[in-house]
């Protein structure tokens, strides 16, 4: 597969305008822009869709993480942030990736925030105590139920541009033709994405979930929702496959990493403490 485009070439004939306020406030709430830095450069950008609102989980395209030298292999020293429909950036994380159907989920960093602020007085404070502050995201696309879509449905491809924080998107419909690629699991639709659009959501009319679209040299190519589920419930079943706070050594295209007992430890405490905090 081959892009030309750059990564903030905006979509022809952008119909982000048009389309109805419930459905354009539904995805502005959960499509984002994320980019991937090493060092200070930037290694790749594209879209991505909140599937998960607590915490943010996003499902995106392994582009982001896959290496230029090495395609069956990802850079694990990337720097990703994630662009919001209000201009704030945000860090992730990478926790799953599957290279065969290039497809990375990443969750944005919760983080601690400290019990108290003023330092002079003698305060005790017992084990385990923590506030943790996770990453809502106010609306995530549902992606549990099984839809089928038929050739000829209408469809909508949404994009965001990176560096200046544009929603944008282009309309068309369902090809009933294999893909020329040898993932045979990709459709095809009519929508005319840039390299911006890669990773985000292609939507019926009534903002069902239809797939991840991908950009191909002449046609507009998206993994189906059944696939994307499946990898989905994969990824749950496995446990995280990446963490940047540890240095996992990288195995296979689809890797499962185990995790040290110092980071289940931790995870561990995570999971009471936020426990604690929604019972709260």
């Amino acid at each position: 597969m081959r892009v030309y485009n750059s990564f903030e070439d905006k979509f022809e004939g952008d119909i982000w305008s048009t389309l109805s306020k419930e459905l354009s406030s539904t995805l502005s709430e959960c499509v984002v822009a994320l980019a991937s830095f090493n060092e200070g450069s930037r290694h790749f950008a594209c879209t991505g869709v909140f599937i998960d609102c607590y915490p943010g989980r996003i499902l995106t395209s392994a582009s982001l993480v896959r290496s230029t030298d090495d395609k069956s292999k990802i850079y694990d020293n990337l720097r990703i942030e994630v662009c919001l429909q209000n201009k704030s950036r945000v860090t992730a994380v990478l926790k799953h990736y599957d290279l065969r159907y290039n497809v990375a989920i990443v969750d944005i960093i919760c983080f601690r925030s400290p019990r108290a602020l003023e330092l002079e007085k003698d305060i005790y404070f017992a084990p385990n105590t923590v506030d943790i502050i996770c990453f809502r995201s106010p609306r995530a696309l549902e992606l549990e139920k099984d839809i089928h879509f038929a050739p000829n449905t209408d469809v909508v491809a949404v994009g965001f541009c990176f560096k200046n924080c544009k929603l944008m998107a282009t309309k068309g419909e369902l090809v009933d033709k294999p893909s020329k690629l040898d993932c045979k699991e990709l459709g095809t639709s009519t929508c005319k994405i840039t390299k911006a659009g890669i990773g985000g959501p292609l939507i019926d009319i009534c903002g069902n979930f239809v797939g991840m679209n991908f950009i191909d040299d002449k046609e507009t190519l998206y993994l189906p929702r059944e696939k994307i589920q499946e990898l989905l419930r994969h990824f749950d079943a496995n446990g995280y496959v990446f963490d940047k706070l540890v240095d996992f050594a990288l195995e296979t295209n689809s890797t499962f990493h185990r995790p040290s007992i110092a980071l289940i430890f931790v995870m561990w405490i995570f999971s009471i403490a936020l426990e604690s905090l929604l019972l709260a």
